[in-house]
């Protein structure tokens, strides 16, 4: 009996052999996924991916791998060397960044090293590729030095007491040493079940997820998913399930000293299902549900002055997404949407308006849409001109009712909101805001140059609620930001430079009031703050 168990096992070991849990990071080096993805428009589809549940399994013999295997040609052992990937970055005015994992937004000059290893025995891996963080973290003009009126300070105060995400890193220099994208896993065929403390991403945007992003640090976790889809005789399926932990920055700062800071739980689940009579369309749906760990009556008593305006209810933050993403390789296009829900569960009290009261169900919603083209040149079938956009809408819808609660992202009842140390797990524009992009681009495999064009509004739901602001229109604060991006490989390296020009408009909803000397409504001494953003990466394959 005990002879036939071990000879089930080995078994299960050889026939695991195929089955790889190595992972290509979200977000790795400017989006190296989306070499993969463009292929899938091109019917060169070599993962069988649907893109919608990410990190993605590579097979890590491909003509794209960045793994070198130092083992020789076992079936059951595995030993693959990580890239090392070098990042610098400098913001001159103000902080930018996104979708940069444990980087953060921070003034003046930023770093970030990784490197690690891969190990495959049988049915079980573990990849280890901590993260090094560091970030000079310059002073910059706070909100509160604005010269905004209290009125304004006040709603923005009350937002940051119900969210992590401080102005600034603290008073230093930001260091972060992690375990960035490492885990241990064990897969049979098609599924993995182990921990990881990698990031995440659901949905098919390509700059902006409502429910997970590589945004924030990768958070602890407990992960059941599938490694490649599994095919019935409907379709083929791709899921995830996580329970996971995230933490809280600590930093409250001078002027957020009313906000309860805590780790919290994190439970969430994705789908996807590929029809069978309609290969190139993928649909899903994924749902994530963020508790305290502190309980619910201290939390209640702890945010007094956040939750002065509701009444107290069910200490949770849920959000849900249903989403499609077509492929039409015929056309080598695809487009996707994203239509997220964000459920509160507490009411506004009796002090609210009953006209706002009215405007407030349940439910805050907000979407994500897209498109890529892929445009062949004549005489190169190898080269293409990359077309990519994509708008994002978080903002409510009848801001002419909005009171100071909710939005996305935000909750009263559960400290630090919907956050991983300090940064938003989902969407990088933050709560309220609104984005559209425009991405045009030269590529050819792994080498890319292009043009991308991003108009941000900042939390526009906030800005409503900034009395006496909410009928003055010039004060909204929209970013427009101008880049050029170059990938380009030779021999073991990647390089990657990019440069940014951003103009804030109304920076931090800021200006000076019209005096004599500007008679015209639209004449004023305007607050625009100007920014230029440099980053080089640089990645080694062994």
């Amino acid at each position: 009996m005990v002879l036939k168990r071990l000879r089930l096992l080995f078994c299960l070991c050889l026939f695991a052999a195929n089955a790889t849990a190595q992972t290509l990071p979200v977000g790795l080096f400017s989006n190296l996924e989306d070499v993969y993805r463009r292929d899938q428009l091109l019917s060169y589809d070599s993962l069988g991916s649907s893109y919608l549940i990410r990190p993605i399994f590579s097979p890590g013999n491909n003509k794209y791998s960045i793994f070198k295997k130092i083992t020789g040609e076992s079936r059951s052992v595995d030993i693959r060397l990580l890239p090392i990937v070098a990042i610098q970055r400098y913001n001159t005015a103000f902080p930018t960044g996104a979708n940069d994992g444990s980087m953060i937004n921070a003034k003046g000059y930023q770093s970030q090293l990784t490197a690690g290893i891969f190990a495959r025995v049988g049915i079980l891996s573990v990849q280890f590729r901590p993260e090094y963080t560091y970030a000079q973290n310059q002073r910059f003009k706070s909100i509160f030095e604005s010269t905004n009126a209290p009125d304004s300070k006040n709603a923005y105060l009350s937002v940051i007491n119900q969210i992590d995400i401080p102005e600034r890193f603290g008073d230093g220099a930001y260091n972060n040493f992690n375990l960035g994208q490492s885990s241990i896993r064990v897969n049979l065929d098609r599924v993995s079940l182990g921990l990881s403390n990698e990031n995440l991403w659901w949905g098919p945007g390509r700059y902006n997820s409502l429910l997970m992003s590589n945004n924030a640090d990768g958070f602890k976790h407990v992960t059941l998913n599938t490694i490649k889809p599994i095919p019935t005789v409907i379709g083929s399926f791709e899921a995830q399930a996580i329970l996971g932990r995230l933490e809280s920055s600590g930093i409250t700062g001078p002027n957020n000293s009313d906000r309860t800071t805590g780790d919290r739980n994190i439970y969430g689940f994705v789908m996807t299902y590929q029809p069978r009579i309609t290969p190139g369309l993928f649909i899903g749906a994924d749902l994530s549900v963020v508790r305290p760990v502190k309980k619910a009556a201290q939390i209640i008593e702890d945010n007094t002055q956040a939750t002065a305006s509701i009444n107290t209810g069910s200490s949770s933050d849920n959000y849900a997404s249903l989403f499609a993403r077509w492929v039409m390789p015929e056309s080598n296009m695809e487009a996707y949407f994203q239509y997220g829900f964000k459920q509160y569960n507490y009411s506004l009290s009796s002090d609210v308006p009953s006209a706002a009261k009215t405007a407030h169900s349940n439910y805050l919603t907000g979407y994500i849409a897209g498109f890529s083209k892929l445009l062949p040149f004549q005489y190169d079938p190898n080269t293409f001109i990359s077309i990519n956009v994509e708008v994002t809408d978080m903002g409510n819808k009848n801001p002419n009712k909005l009171t100071p609660l909710p939005m996305w992202y935000a909750n009263p009842m559960v400290p630090d909101g919907y956050t991983n140390n300090g940064q938003l797990l989902g969407a990088a524009l933050g709560p309220g805001g609104n984005m559209q992009t425009l991405e045009v681009s030269w590529v050819q495999g792994l080498k890319k140059i292009g043009l991308k064009l991003d108009r941000i509004v900042h939390n526009n739901d906030l800005f409503y609620t900034m009395l006496p602001y909410t009928t003055d229109p010039r004060r909204h604060w929209v970013d427009l930001a101008l880049g050029g991006d170059v990938n380009w490989n030779f021999s073991s390296f990647l390089i990657n430079a990019n440069l940014t020009y951003t103009k804030a408009y109304n920076y931090q909803w800021s200006l000076e009031q019209p005096k004599d000397i500007y008679p015209n409504y639209w004449d004023w001494d305007k607050q625009d703050v100007n920014n230029l953003a440099f980053q080089l990466s640089l990645m080694y394959r062994f």
